[in-house]
């Protein structure tokens, strides 16, 4: 048997409650590469990065059922990782994300580039940040998270760097890898706590110099874009939900996605120094509104109210009596993927497929079920599971435990990370 095949198949809901998701194996297939990551992929710092090999690997299952592929989709397209390399394999990409940083840095690793003007707006840049570094600061009229977040040394610097782009920079293409560039940057600069997945403040850090920052990953992208090809492809990334979608039906061939997780932390909270600087908001916690599992959305929201599958139900009434507002923000989630999966459908082409990424979590001791949610609403909306099977997680620094300040650890005191993953396949009949 083919190891990329080497799953379980589910065609009913009976199968799928005889089936003890904790003892599916694990199908070393989707384990890791040997391949080395293209450059690119690493160009700026995104939590939860989705690992490139697997939509090699999920390109190389759709051979093996000989598929035919126009147009690849990921519905949370996150850093651009399914869109680069759905453009260097020459299929066509669409992307869907509500963060508008996520957007910035998909549309940076989807398009093609000249290096000599790379070069030359680089060198622009330089010059004109030296004129306007000897300019009044602004310090005093800035956004008050951002004083927060960064001394005035390091302000007002980002803020020269920032003021050249946007003066220099004049091409839209070249201007978004440029902020993209400078979003890069911000994280290093601050107080944020180094290595931290949580917004937190390490009041004793060295800030870095923005300015040793820039050119540190400007030769990093460069590296990154001598490395690449110019691929005759159509990148397109929406800076909106899935959700509010109402276009492209029939027309996606092979949906590859990882969804955030149900108590996975605020996309727009971890994002708020780039969201800020760039213009996005002058409030982060607005960027919340209508991500999906966000605790901003359960304005009005009561348990009950909405239909839920059999799965989302038992975890929801397992957490009332432990937690009723998480209760409530869990029930929030599985009601919103519920209907991110029947959107999925009117996206797919017949016989076209769907590859979700997904863990099982935990809270308060009840067991976040996930994958089997994702599977029973798949056989709901009339899709086949083809496959399903257990990864290890293998991109969590290579260490099982996680701090209170949210750093990784080695110390087995600390919380421990949940070490695998599930691969869910499923088609649409």
């Amino acid at each position: 048997m083919d190891l990329a095949l080497n799953g379980i198949k589910i065609l009913n809901k009976k199968q799928l409650n005889a089936i003890n998701f904790e003892e599916i194996p694990v199908n070393e297939y989707w384990n890791n590469d040997e391949k080395r990551e293209l450059l690119m992929h690493k160009i700026h710092i995104y939590p939860a990065k989705f690992p490139a090999f697997i939509a090699q690997k999920a390109f190389d299952y759709a051979k093996s059922k000989k598929m035919q592929l126009n147009l690849v989709c990921d519905i949370f397209c996150g850093c651009g990782t399914v869109a680069l390399e759905a453009r260097r394999h020459n299929i066509n990409f669409l992307g869907f994300d509500i963060n508008p940083i996520a957007a910035i840095i998909s549309r940076a690793k989807g398009n093609n580039y000249d290096i000599k003007i790379v070069e030359g707006y680089f060198n622009s840049v330089l010059e004109s940040y030296n004129c306007e570094i000897l300019k009044q600061s602004e310090y005093d009229q800035a956004n008050e998270r951002l004083k927060y977040w960064f001394f005035q040394e390091q302000y007002d610097k980002l803020y020269a760097i920032k003021n050249s782009i946007d003066k220099v920079v004049d091409n839209i293409i070249y201007n978004n890898l440029f902020r993209c560039l400078f979003s890069s940057i911000l994280k290093p600069c601050s107080k944020w706590l180094s290595k931290s997945i949580k917004p937190q403040v390490d009041p004793n850090k060295k800030c870095a110099n923005p300015i040793d920052e820039l050119n540190k990953n400007y030769k990093r992208l460069l590296k990154s874009l001598q490395e690449l090809e110019n691929y005759q492809t159509n990148v397109t990334i929406e800076n909106k939900s899935i959700l509010d979608n109402d276009g492209y039906n029939g027309e996606v061939d092979f949906i590859i996605t990882s969804p955030p997780y149900v108590t996975s932390y605020e996309y727009a909270d971890l994002h708020q120094l780039s969201s800020l600087w760039l213009g996005f908001t002058e409030d982060y916690t607005e960027l919340r509104k209508d991500s999906i599992g966000s605790l901003y959305n359960l304005t009005n929201f009561e348990i009950g109210a909405h239909s839920l599958n059999n799965t989302a139900n038992e975890v929801v009434s397992d957490l009332i009596n432990k937690n009723k507002p998480k209760a409530k923000s869990v029930a929030r989630y599985y009601k919103d993927m519920g209907l991110v999966i029947a959107r999925c459908k009117n996206l797919l082409k017949e016989k076209g497929r769907i590859l979700f990424v997904i863990g099982d979590t935990e809270y308060k001791r009840v067991k976040m079920q996930n994958a089997k949610f994702i599977c029973e609403e798949l056989l709901d909306n009339g899709f086949i599971i083809e496959m399903v099977c257990r990864r290890n997680i293998s991109n969590k620094y290579l260490t099982p435990y996680r701090s209170e300040d949210g750093k990784f650890s080695n110390n087995k005191l600390d919380k421990q990370i949940y070490s695998k993953e599930f691969i869910v396949i499923g088609r649409k009949k």
